[in-house]
């Protein structure tokens, strides 16, 4: 296969690395050389034919707040990038080292088209930072409806090519009882919520199957913070996780993919979150949507509810699971079928994604 096939996807995330090898998985069918830069905790391996890994860099949370660390990840990433010399790159989320890698191929590589999948989402803060984006990217894809709207007013290529969440989770009715904590992904996330949950869950029902899903690496932090719990199992594995976000009859969760993950399941919810007074203050100043979840933000009305920094107490999280299994349960998951709907652009939004991608590599010939 010929370098003119080569296709550079780089993410820094898990998230991102599960859209980077979705996608990978495609234009591999489509006949192109994928090559995957991944953040280390990818939650898929590299067995598929025709997908290349590329050598680790240092890891995003290892260098945010650190300049050089920064400036040497994004040395590592450019040297990478011109060493392979793709027809495409794809950059995934991530923006704060994304962005500036995009200056960087912009300037160094002018020839090779750049897509920046999973579009920011400057819709919900400083709405006119969108200008930047214009000449930075060749074509942005998008995974939520109402964001190729926003990105057209900035005269700037996008297409919505659908959420992949809609096919990742299956919506049953067959749950078992057990109520979900996921406190988010991050340890300061953890810190501040896991402790709330296991209360509000002791408080709703001490009896309970608790379930916690978290990323191998927080294990034991939340191990730590959950030693006064019974009945609490720690998931970490991908399969382990789907199951427990199919099975579980209720949730409790903080705001953020995970939310359209439960919904996909059909899993009623209650999302929480909260932050330190001083990112609080600037949020209520810049943050101009009116809702934080993205089950509320996409239908455009509150249909989970959202309890945050003050509201975010182990009681009031007990009083909402209490409305959730009196009737408010059956609601949320009513609506869940008009999310699922709006999601898709097609049935395979990675296959689309992909049709993109082979879209502006077509165009170069």
């Amino acid at each position: 296969m010929t370098s003119a096939s080569k296709v550079c996807i780089i993410s820094h995330e898990p998230s991102g690395d599960l859209l980077g090898y979705e996608l990978a998985e495609e234009l591999s069918r489509l006949g192109f050389e994928p090559m995957l830069h991944q953040s280390g905790h990818a939650p898929t391996t590299y067995g598929q034919s025709g997908i290349k890994p590329l050598p680790p860099t240092m890891g995003l949370w290892d260098v945010l707040g650190k300049i050089r660390a920064a400036q040497r990840l994004l040395q590592e990433l450019v040297t990478m990038v011109k060493a392979h010399q793709p027809s495409v790159v794809v950059t995934i989320d991530s923006m704060a080292i994304n962005g500036p890698l995009a200056r960087r191929l912009r300037r160094e590589l002018p020839d090779c088209p750049l897509v920046h999948y999973a579009a920011p989402k400057l819709w919900a803060w400083r709405p006119g930072r969108a200008k930047k984006l214009r000449g930075l990217f060749d074509r942005l894809l998008c995974l939520f409806p109402f964001e190729q709207k926003f990105f057209d007013q900035y005269d700037i290529a996008t297409n919505f090519v659908g959420h992949p969440v809609v096919g990742r989770f299956s919506p049953t009715t067959n749950k078992d009882g057990s109520l979900l904590l996921l406190p988010g992904s991050r340890r300061t996330e953890i810190r501040r919520l896991l402790p709330i949950f296991l209360k509000a869950a002791d408080m709703h029902d001490p009896n309970a199957r608790k379930v916690v899903v978290t990323l191998p690496a927080h294990r034991e932090m939340v191990a730590q913070h959950a030693t006064n719990s019974k009945n609490l199992e720690i998931v970490t594995d991908d399969a382990s996780k789907k199951r427990a976000y199919e099975q579980a009859s209720l949730a409790l969760a903080a705001s953020g993919t995970v939310t359209l993950e439960l919904a996909m399941a059909n899993t009623p919810m209650v999302v929480a979150y909260r932050v330190d007074a001083v990112s609080a203050m600037i949020a209520r100043r810049l943050v101009l949507v009116r809702f934080a979840s993205l089950v509320n933000l996409i239908l455009d009305k509150q249909v989970v509810p959202e309890l945050l920094q003050d509201d975010c107490d182990a009681e009031s999280l007990s009083r909402e699971l209490r409305n959730i299994t009196q009737g408010a349960g059956a609601l949320q998951i009513k609506e869940f079928d008009q999310l699922r709907s709006s999601l898709l652009a097609q049935d395979n939004p990675a296959a689309l994604a992909a049709d993109q991608v082979a879209a502006l590599i077509a165009n170069q010939r």
